[in-house]
């Protein structure tokens, strides 16, 4: 695997730790405490900008043939062009999605 890859792998997989660690305050704490949503909203950004870094990497180790992407924006495009197959980074049981731990709308 690619050094750099790996340390972005690496700091993905401290922030999603960060996230699990959140999940313990019950709903009203959650809403409530700007800390701990502050947190979660931060961590979370952290996170999608690890996966980003990630996905930048790997099309920067390929050299695209076409210029005129829009890294940012295209990224998804750009991996499915590419045929690159997408594995789940944060399985569904990593982060409750069903009305526990941040999957909450306040």
């Amino acid at each position: 695997m690619d050094e750099r890859i790996g340390e972005h792998l690496k700091i993905l997989n401290q922030y999603l730790l960060y996230l699990r660690t959140l999940t313990e305050a019950d709903q009203n704490t959650f809403c409530n405490d700007f800390r701990i949503r502050g947190s979660a909203e931060r961590y979370l950004q952290l996170a999608i900008e690890s996966c980003i870094n990630v996905s930048n990497r790997i099309l920067s180790i390929i050299v695209l043939k076409q210029v005129d992407w829009d890294i940012e924006r295209d990224i998804c495009e750009i991996c499915f062009y590419l045929g690159l197959k997408y594995d789940v980074v944060i399985s569904p049981n990593s982060l409750p999605l069903d009305g526990g731990g941040l999957g909450w709308g306040c």
